[in-house]
């Protein structure tokens, strides 16, 4: 291939380490996220949070959604087995409420979201079937289009030895009915290798009408070839999860494992399938990886909305999804003046298409004939560039910029056609400076400056579901004149980095205009104006004879810049966030980790008069071998304290306004066996 093509078609699963780079200048950790390719982590000029294999596996986690949680600057809601609602991810005061995703997850480098909300379910990844975890906080539109206007999660699954078998069973159960098997086996041999995993729980969920179970295997096989290597990924599951719905704050605070009937009908269904095919050439002057990836989904959702306190409208949405990817990108080494730089290049070109309907649902549950029914599409179409230039041994300088295009289409039942089709630019820089000996372990400052965007969703464009207006008619919350959220971003940071301790610390300014949200003055999805993101991320880790102790405090003011809100916090978003904990290894064998997590300064409401709840989450894990044995322990919430995961506010038909809350989790146990060969 020559370079020029090379550049043009290598793989967007950039986040694989198979696309070299220069080596580090010092034995230093080595990051794929932040620059869709291998560099050092002291030398990028952004913010990343990582997991390895060992932290996982001393995490109280057994999904992605509980991971989140230990990584800095990310918050998670839902995140266990019996919360039944879906998990909620945010970052930096991006929060889309279950209703939109700001952080984009990557699964080998192939985003992983629904077609119609951009929506990923958190708890499908199993703790178990990971290898590392890397995060990018802040807006990464450069690199990754519109759905990481908060950030990127990229996973990277566990592979299989290079020559033999390894193998692993898992079984546990806990409160609230809830029990899960999952394994694995793999096996390599030579120029093959291969994994399969499968996985299977049930709960009875923390509160009434919280129960589900899902069920998955994926499986994955490599082989080389002269020049590269091929992985072919599969991969299916079925949920069915039940969700409990909200409560009024004084209900929740006398009873937060009660259900309000009328969320007594709502749940969701789905089975879902995905494959993906992918190519590393590895040798060569232009190293470059393509991706090919199809998926597929077939579900249902029963959802009752709250229209005011005790008046809900309930329907039945029925929604298949399908959507491919062709993903390439490529490496380049070059001179720039005289020194060493890297040209990066890639290409992206995918295509969702959806078909639904929704049914009434009556207070019976019984469904009645179509109310409205619609079929969409989302064609994209993106090119990104990124260029280094090391200008000394010591100051590292990056560009890039991405170029998007989205083309939307929407057929209603009635014949309706509606499109739009949006372009974006998202430009970054950075600088990355090295300070103290370079033989060793030097200080890393940073600071950058990027554009990025986020494009409404499928939903928020066309969603044709109806509403009634209680004067014989219905209305849709969908609005097509939507327009793309933009956000520029100023971020600087400091990070150092010893055998036994690493700190990082960054403070970040993003200004967004045509924020959207829904507008309770035309009950439509709206470019209501302007938010000011702020904050400060700082984290340390690190080592003192057995102890491992873990340490992270965010401060996040997220305010509107113009109305009546000015200058308050937005609903939901922590002003301030306290995490800390330490691992030891004691007598006995046993291991043990104590997690200890503090949110405050959140609120249900924009007006900021609705406060949500706080309390000391402290979560344990003890574990202790017994051959190939392993007995593992996890105490949730163990203080079990009293908290909110989210709230919203409803006027009343008398003038006033009632809190409603989503009571956080409770205590659980969850005892485990696992075994591994």
């Amino acid at each position: 291939m020559s370079p020029f093509l090379g550049l043009l078609f290598a793989a967007a699963s950039a986040g694989d380490p198979a696309i070299p780079s220069p080596p580090p200048r010092v034995s230093e950790e080595v990051i794929v996220t932040a620059e869709r390719g291998a560099a050092g982590r002291a030398e990028v000029p952004a913010a990343v949070s990582v997991l390895t294999r060992e932290d996982i596996e001393k995490l109280p986690a057994e999904t992605l959604a509980d991971l989140l949680e230990f990584l800095p600057g990310f918050h998670a809601s839902f995140t266990h087995e019996s919360a039944g609602t879906a998990p909620m991810v945010s970052a930096r005061g991006f929060f889309g409420g279950g209703e939109a995703e700001y952080v984009q997850l990557r699964v080998d480098g192939v985003p992983v979201a629904d077609p119609e909300s951009g929506l990923a379910d958190w708890r499908r990844i199993r703790a178990s079937d990971i290898e590392r975890v890397e995060a990018l906080r802040g807006p990464g539109s450069s690199l990754y289009g519109d759905t990481a206007l908060g950030g990127v999660i990229e996973v990277f699954t566990r592979g299989a030895p290079a020559a033999g078998t390894a193998a692993r069973l898992s079984a546990s159960a806990g409160s609230f009915a809830t029990s899960l098997a999952e394994g694995s086996f793999a096996a390599g041999s030579g120029r093959w290798s291969g994994r399969i995993s499968g996985h299977a729980v049930s709960t009875g969920g923390e509160r009434a009408h919280a129960g589900g179970d899902e069920q998955g295997v994926d499986a994955a096989t490599s082989w080389r070839v002269p020049g590269g290597a091929w992985t072919l990924a599969l991969g299916a599951a079925r949920r069915r999860r039940e969700d409990p719905g909200a409560l009024t704050r004084e209900e929740a605070g006398s009873d937060p494992s009660r259900s309000d009937p009328l969320f007594r009908f709502d749940r969701d269904e789905s089975r879902r399938g995905r494959i993906a095919l992918s190519f590393a050439a590895e040798t060569g002057p232009v190293p470059f990886r393509i991706a090919v990836s199809a998926q597929a989904r077939a579900g249902l959702r029963v959802r009752s909305d709250l229209l005011t306190p005790g008046i809900a409208d309930r329907a039945r949405r029925d929604l298949d999804t399908s959507g491919w990817a062709v993903n390439a990108g490529a490496d380049r080494r070059l001179r720039l003046l005289g020194r060493e730089s890297r040209l990066r290049a890639g290409l992206e070109v995918s295509g969702d298409a959806l078909d639904g309907q929704y049914r009434a649902v009556d207070s019976n549950g019984a469904t009645g004939p179509p109310q409205a029914r619609a079929s969409g599409s989302r064609d994209k179409l993106a090119l990104y560039f990124l260029q280094d230039w090391r200008a000394t041994e010591r100051v590292r300088v990056t560009a890039g910029v991405r170029w998007d295009r989205i083309a939307d289409r929407s057929t209603a039942a009635a014949g309706v056609l509606e499109t739009a089709t949006r372009q974006a630019w998202s430009p970054r820089a950075g600088v990355n400076v090295r300070l103290g000996p370079l033989s060793r372990s030097p200080v890393s400052l940073f600071a950058q400056v990027s554009s990025a965007f986020k494009a409404p969703t499928l939903d928020q464009l066309f969603d044709p579901r109806p509403f009634p207006d209680f004067q014989g008619g219905t209305f849709t919350v969908s609005n097509p004149t939507l327009r793309p959220q933009r956000a520029k971003t100023i971020e600087v940071g400091a990070s150092a980095r010893s055998k036994s301790l690493f700190l990082d610390v960054t403070a970040y300014r993003t200004a967004v205009d045509d924020e959207i949200d829904f507008d309770p003055a035309t009950f439509r999805y709206g470019n209501i104006g302007g938010t000011l993101h702020r904050g400060i991320e700082t984290s340390a880790r690190g080592r003192v004879g057995p102890l491992t102790p873990f340490a992270s405090w965010e401060l996040t003011r997220v305010e509107a810049r113009e109305g009546s809100e000015a200058g308050r916090q937005l609903k939901n978003v922590p002003t301030r966030i306290l995490r800390a904990g330490v691992g030891a290894d004691v007598s006995g064998g046993f291991r043990v980790l104590a997690a200890a997590n503090r949110m405050a300064g959140r609120f249900a409401d924009d007006a900021n008069r609705f406060p949500l709840r706080n309390a000391v989450m402290l979560d344990v894990r003890v574990e202790r071998d017994f051959g190939p044995l392993t007995a593992r322990l996890d105490l949730w919430n163990l203080a079990d304290a009293r908290t909110d995961e989210i709230g919203f506010v409803l006027p009343d038909f008398r003038g006033g306004s009632v809190p409603y809350v989503y009571p956080g989790a409770r205590r659980a146990a969850r005892l485990a066996l696992d075994w591994k060969r």
